[in-house]
């Protein structure tokens, strides 16, 4: 990872998915991810209904946080809230011009 991360700053994987939910980073170096993005590329790429997306996200992403020393921090901000549709074969396309 970039310095500017902190040593311990965490990116949840696939990257390739959950790289568009990163908002920014916090003071202290940390990745930052929108709560909202991350349950819509659950639902809309994973096809998981928003109860079923928000239960694995909570489990097996937020879950993992580490109260003492998180590896990355969360933004609910509804401003992070995508306005359309997430369609995933955009950001793919995206990923593969760069």
């Amino acid at each position: 990872m970039a310095s500017k991360y902190a040593p311990h700053a965490l990116r949840i994987e696939p990257a390739e998915e959950y790289d568009n939910a990163i908002v920014g980073t916090s003071k202290d170096g940390l990745i930052v991810y929108s709560y909202q993005r991350i349950i819509q590329i659950l639902t809309d790429y994973h096809k998981m209904d928003e109860d079923e997306a928000l239960d694995w996200a909570d489990y097996n992403i937020f879950g993992s946080l580490n109260p003492d020393k998180p590896e990355f921090k969360v933004s609910y901000a509804m401003k992070y809230k995508w306005k359309s549709t997430f369609t995933f074969r955009k950001v793919l396309k995206k990923f593969k011009s760069q």
